[in-house]
């Protein structure tokens, strides 16, 4: 898989823009929706790789500190998340 276009994102209307101000997505091409509900999909496209980077960080401090017994869980979690952003294979914690 490539990588994906840095962030961080940021919107205007329904279209998404990287740091460079070119275009990531336009919301509204995609499929017929309100336009509350194609916004609040731009919002979270251009919030997508400031949520990566944070549980990319976050799943490192768990798994250093491990301080609460819902840790592992928590990790499953994160490396889910983080498959399906990346489109890479979910590794399961041990």
């Amino acid at each position: 898989m490539s990588a994906h276009t840095t962030g961080p994102w940021h919107i205007d209307g329904s279209d998404v823009f990287a740091k460079d101000d070119s275009l990531v997505v336009d919301c509204s091409i995609a499929i017929a929706r309100p336009d509350l509900e194609i916004c609040a999909n731009a919002r979270l496209i251009a919030a997508a790789p400031d949520l990566l980077q944070a549980l990319d960080d976050l799943l490192l401090c768990i798994e250093v500190d491990a301080l609460m017994p819902e840790s592992v869980s928590f990790m499953r979690q994160a490396r889910a998340a983080i498959a399906k952003a990346t489109g890479a294979e979910s590794k399961e914690a041990a």
